[in-house]
This record gives structure tokens, C-alpha cells and sequence, in this order.
């Protein structure tokens, strides 16, 4: 069966490696040939398919009947966030498109059991990604009550004051 991979990754292109490696046995061991691959490094898995370009040429292949499968390393790899439904609405769009979604990971197939273990590592994946925001919001505010930056803009109400000697990032003094 012609199947194609997709992989993403939400911080660095470091994680798009060991997810292929991840397919390519997955595919080999179901005896699928790897036709394909699509990528979205640093996209956010709870964008939808039109801000995760490579999401969105699979979408379009699917359509023209370029594959029968796709394989995705895992659940969070293929959407994630605070809606289940957007992870709901990519794969029922791909089932239209007339591929299957599998996940190197989870058993494949649809009944029931399977389903449930979808839905289950869905819920987890949700889980993961509001207490990963939590923390990271929570780690902010400490370093802006204590005058350090560590990116981006700091957390209300804090304010960055500009100053040299307050702290350090990465061994360079914060400005």
C-alpha cells in the first residue's frame, strides 16, 4: 500500500528525525511504501490545516488520490491544543479524502477499542498541552518578579525595566 509520512514539531526542527525513523518501521513492518512526506517543523499542533502548509498539501494529495495511508509518529504530532474537535475535523477530512490515518504508535483500525484508545491519547495529548503552558506561564512570572527575561514578552502585569547586571540568558547579561 503507498503511504506517505507526516511529521511536525512545535519548537525546533530537532524532533523531525527520530519520527521518521518512527515511520519508516512502522510502514515497513505493515508492508506500506513510503511514497511521500510532508513536514511542518515549528508549527503549532493546534493550528488548522491552512496555517501548517505541509498539513495543507497533504489534504490536497489525499484528494487527488496520491496515497492510501499516512502515517503520523503520534497523536500530538497530528493536531493538539484545547479542541478536540480540530482533531476530529483533520481526520474525518482525511477519511473523506480517501487515506487512513494511522499512527505508528496506536493499533489501527476502527472498532471500538481502537477508537477509545484514539480518543484516550487525544485527551492526553490536551492534558499535556495546557499543563506544558501552565508551567510556562507560570515560569515567566517568576522570572519577571525577579527582573529576568527568558523570551518573548513578559506576563501581565510585569513589565521588562532594561537594565544590565539583573541576570543572564544563555551567559550574556540581560539588556
Amino acid at each position: 500500500m503507498k503511504a506517505v509520512g507526516y511529521v511536525r514539531s512545535s519548537k525546533t526542527s530537532t524532533a523531525l528525525p527520530a519520527q521518521r525513523t518512527a515511520i519508516i518501521a512502522y510502514a515497513k513492518a505493515n508492508g506500506m511504501e513510503i511514497v511521500g512526506w510532508y513536514e511542518d517543523p515549528e508549527s503549532s499542533g493546534s493550528d488548522d490545516d491552512i496555517r501548517r502548509v505541509g498539513l495543507a498539501q497533504l489534504f490536497r494529495d489525499a484528494k487527488a488520490g496520491k496515497f492510501k495511508a499516512v502515517i503520523c509518529h503520534d497523536t500530538s504530532r497530528w493536531a493538539r491544543g484545547d479542541s478536540p474537535e480540530l482533531f476530529a475535523m483533520l481526520e474525518r477530512d482525511m477519511t473523506r479524502s480517501g487515506a487512513d490515518l494511522q499512527f505508528t504508535n496506536l493499533p489501527s483500525g476502527k472498532s471500538p477499542a481502537n477508537r477509545l484508545t484514539l480518543e484516550l491519547h487525544g485527551m492526553i495529548d490536551r492534558y499535556h498541552a495546557a499543563t506544558s503552558a501552565l508551567k510556562a506561564w507560570l515560569s515567566l512570572m517568576e522570572n519577571a518578579k525577579a527582573g529576568l527575561r527568558c523570551g518573548g514578552r513578559s506576563p501581565w502585569p510585569y513589565d521588562i525595566h532594561r537594565t544590565i547586571g539583573k541576570g543572564t540568558n544563555r551567559g550574556e547579561p540581560v539588556m
